[in-house]
């Protein structure tokens, strides 16, 4: 993903699935800042809100802004996996 972005650091996905990347390596901060990038480029990505919101309600118990956000992803979406 850090190839792809070198290609264009405006590439929402490549931003999402970075960060998801970093997730399961419970580097959490960079991971943060990784959907934060994505959401920037697109604020409707619902596998950056999905992602960064069950990080969130999983690792940090901050459970009203992951669900918020995880909620808001499945209004975004026909995709199972996330509605």
């Amino acid at each position: 993903f850090n190839k792809s972005l070198l290609l264009d650091k405006n590439n929402p996905k490549a931003w999402s699935n970075l960060g998801n990347s970093y997730m399961n390596l419970e580097m959490h901060d960079l991971s943060f800042m990784c959907y934060d990038n994505a959401l920037t480029i697109n604020p409707d990505l619902e596998e950056a809100l999905f992602s960064k919101g069950s990080s969130l309600f999983r690792h940090f118990g901050k459970i009203d802004e992951g669900l918020r956000l995880m909620l808001e992803a499945t209004t975004k979406t026909n995709r199972y996996e996330i509605s």
